[in-house]
């Protein structure tokens, strides 16, 4: 809204966060054309091909640090190199909600104009966020009647939770590192174990993903069913993605990898978070193994 004056038209990946999908259709449902610019197999978008979208009728881009189902990371630099190349004036936000506080995030390096932090990776409630804008950027109020949050967002801010994203920040970049290895670590063995079960795939890449995100699909067995059999036994998953788990639908960034049913159907997200151990790994994937040669038999979604 802010940059009508740049052009109409928006930029994305095929594998956006589906409120940044629902904001971009928004932006350009009286005027523009929406691009959305697919992705490999395991999920990256390609430089070139992000920068070929950009044309000179492209006021912004969006791309998303780290997916948040199959837990991708793309190079949010290159994107961005490769997207000023054909416009140098283009409006960049990048949405780290699933990152933050997980990986490095250097937004000079990212060279973006917004970006997008999450609260509850980094440790904060989850009701609560953040927005980097950078200075000379301009963005418009949806949210009018008030001049809080310096006139950018009205409306009463919740203060407790504000304060909390403020301190988990502030521990989550002192402990960084420390914090990033053990969730890999932590997901690395959750991986091999999913994997050892029989006819398991991984979804996303093995390496460069999001620390603590784990997405598999098991063949054979609903992943509804697959989910409410681990609940029983002390497991918390999701079925096929967190934010689209009840859409009676595949995930979109399953299907924009490649992905078919009945993989799409039996695909279910795991994170882990600091207080995780490898005690419930080693239970979860023990769980899983059950489940899986329990409800086999018995399920309807057969190859």
């Amino acid at each position: 809204h802010a940059n009508r004056g740049l052009g109409s038209d928006v930029v994305i990946s095929a594998i956006e966060h589906p409120s940044t999908v629902a904001a971009a259709k928004t932006a350009t449902a009286e005027r523009g054309n929406l691009a959305e610019v697919p992705v490999d197999s395991e999920g990256r978008v390609e430089a070139a091909a992000f920068g070929n979208a950009v044309t000179t009728e492209v006021a912004v881009a969006s791309v998303v640090h780290g997916q948040p189902d199959i837990g991708t990371l793309q190079d949010v630099a290159a994107l961005s190199r490769a997207a000023r190349a054909s416009r140098a004036d283009l409006r960049l936000h990048v949405d780290a909600g699933d990152t933050a506080g997980r990986v490095p995030i250097d937004v000079r390096a990212m060279d973006c104009d917004a970006l997008t932090i999450g609260a509850w990776p980094i440790g904060a409630p989850p009701w609560v966020g953040a927005l980097f804008v950078r200075e000379g950027a301009r963005i418009t109020p949806l949210i009018e009647g008030g001049v809080q949050e310096h006139g950018k967002r009205s409306g009463a801010e919740a203060l407790p939770a504000i304060a909390a994203l403020g301190f988990a920040a502030q521990a989550a970049a002192a402990n960084l590192e420390a914090r990033a290895a053990r969730l890999c670590m932590l997901g690395e063995r959750l991986i091999e174990g999913l994997l050892n079960v029989e006819d398991v795939r991984l979804n996303g890449p093995r390496e460069d993903r999001t620390p603590g995100s784990v997405h598999v699909s098991a063949g054979d067995v609903e992943a509804e069913t697959l989910v409410l059999a681990l609940s029983t036994r002390g497991v918390a998953a999701s079925p096929g993605s967190a934010c689209t788990a009840y859409a009676g639908k595949a995930a979109p960034a399953l299907e924009a990898i490649g992905l078919e049913p009945p993989w799409t159907q039996s695909a279910v997200l795991f994170t882990l978070g600091d207080a995780t151990t490898e005690a419930e790994i080693d239970h979860a994937i023990a769980s899983f193994a059950e489940v899986l040669a329990e409800f086999r038999p018995l399920s309807p979604v057969r190859r």
